[in-house]
């Protein structure tokens, strides 16, 4: 009797054993790889991440000399990138064309061709280069405005067929949107999509289009004169490429800021925002599964940890998982990713970064690369501001690979003229800095999933252990009999 029981109590164990394991390693994608530093300089601002269907990474970072020279000296736009093995050196591309910056943003059409937007004190500037020679500051095109007045926040998006979308914010007023058919050598009339009341203003845009066609826009409002506490976020769209828009839709009214988009196929949208630290708090996400006809309630996925330092920096991987890495103010980063009912417990990645406080940014390349970024907020050491930093880390995840697509050969407008007076570079290293995705655990201490390429192994080997340890002692009773 005490065999056969024995015997049922071993083989129970054995058949939990791989339902347990797999239960953990669900959402188990690869380890984070060792962070590296991929630039330095005295002081860094806006860096802005994207990927291409190239399989490139691409990051843009603004650069001042000192604090002294924040809004008196026009920042240099600093430019690396990503290949799949290595970054290249951070090279200078350009100089902003006002020096009181407010808003910068990039993107990469399907052409092939990279384009930043530069906002601020003097309005919204936009200039282009090839993917070919972005790396070389002759490459790129004259700033040329698209207004001259006060610009405080800017979001750009490009759709499927190259067409350039731009939502601004004017300081004080509504939110105006424009685009442009070639490539940003002519753009539209402005169009006010928000209307917002008398006090009112808007700050904190973000822009997206579906694979439909149908753009969307979000955006912070506050009241005016005393700008905070913020009155929430607010959404509008357009099903008919930009030419008309929607009334103003608000998301979530009160003390919430700092929101960000993503679109996933035809008509889903996912918003995520943030609330005041000092009232609210938390991390907030609410999504449409209709074009934004409907939303789904607004559901918490971290309480606390609120600030209104950067948004939650979001992208989707070729399986429609939503990835987030999520921002305090005081209290460092996680990163979490949404299964389609509910987000993982974040991980805090406060590891990559040690101390500082970060602005974390998160893209997705060929389908199942994780990439982040994190750049530090300046802080005093001595009296003195301490050195800028940007850290990178990169994980494989659980999703199918996407085959990058050739490079195009885009046609860019030859308006590139001489920069000017460069600011100090940034401390670089003479080689391209290599970055290799990771097949083993990090060699730093940190809460991780389950996963990686031993996961196989111990699901098999474990239960044949445990049967085989069952084998030796049912003949090592027999044999005491």
């Amino acid at each position: 009797m005490r065999l056969c029981l024995f015997l049922s109590f071993i083989l129970g164990i054995v058949a939990l054993i791989p339902w347990s394991m797999t239960a953990g390693a669900q959402s188990g994608h690869g380890p984070w790889s060792e962070p590296i530093i991929l630039f330095r300089a005295p002081i860094l601002r806006y860096p802005v991440l994207l990927a291409d269907p190239s399989g490139f990474v691409h990051l843009f970072v603004l650069v001042n000399d000192d604090v002294e020279s924040l809004d008196r000296i026009p920042p240099a736009v600093f430019y690396t990138r990503f290949n799949g093995s290595e970054w290249s050196q951070p090279n200078d591309i350009l100089v902003s064309p006002i020096a009181q910056v407010r808003s910068f943003d990039a993107v990469v059409d399907p052409g092939g061709t990279l384009h930043v937007f530069i906002g601020g004190g003097s309005g919204l500037f936009h200039c282009a280069a090839p993917l070919s020679g972005a790396t070389s500051p002759w490459s790129w095109t004259k700033p040329e405005p698209l207004t001259i007045e006060y610009v405080l926040s800017s979001g750009a998006v490009t759709d499927s067929v190259g067409g350039l979308h731009v939502v601004y914010a004017v300081a004080g007023r509504d939110v105006y949107y424009v685009q442009s058919t070639n490539g940003g050598n002519a753009w539209s009339m402005p169009i006010n999509i928000s209307r917002t009341p008398e006090g009112v203003g808007t700050d904190g845009l973000q822009i997206a289009v579906d694979s439909a066609g149908w753009v969307h826009a979000i955006w912070s409002e506050y009241p005016l004169p005393e700008v905070y506490p913020p009155l929430g976020i607010y959404y509008a769209r357009s099903i008919d490429g930009g030419r008309t828009w929607s009334d103003r839709f608000e998301i979530v009214g009160g003390a919430y800021a700092m929101g960000n988009i993503v679109v996933q196929g035809d008509h889903t949208i996912h918003l995520l925002w943030t609330g005041a630290a000092s009232i609210l708090g938390g991390k907030f996400h609410r999504w449409s599964n209709d074009g934004g006809e409907s939303w789904a309630p607004v559901k918490e996925i971290v309480a606390g940890h609120g600030g209104l330092t950067s948004p939650p920096s979001i992208a989707l991987d070729s399986a429609g998982t939503l990835h987030a890495m999520l921002d305090g103010e005081l209290s460092g980063s996680w990163y979490t990713h949404w299964d389609g009912t509910s987000w993982t417990p974040p991980e805090d990645m406060s590891w990559v970064f040690g101390s500082g406080g970060p602005a974390p940014l998160i893209v997705v390349s060929e389908g199942n690369k994780l990439h982040l970024v994190f750049s530090a907020r300046p802080e005093k050491q001595g009296g003195k501001i301490a050195e800028g930093k940007v850290w990178y880390t990169t994980r494989q995840i659980v999703a199918p690979a996407v085959a990058p697509q050739p490079v195009p050969t885009p046609i860019v407008a030859s308006t590139a003229t001489a920069r000017a007076t460069p600011i100090p570079s940034p401390t670089t290293t003479s080689e391209p800095i290599r970055a290799v995705l990771p097949t083993s655990a990090t060699p730093l201490p940190r809460n991780s999933d389950i996963g990686g390429t031993s996961y196989p192994i111990i699901v098999g080997i474990l239960p044949v252990a445990l049967m085989l340890a069952a084998v030796i002692m049912v003949q090592a009773m027999r044999r005491g009999r």
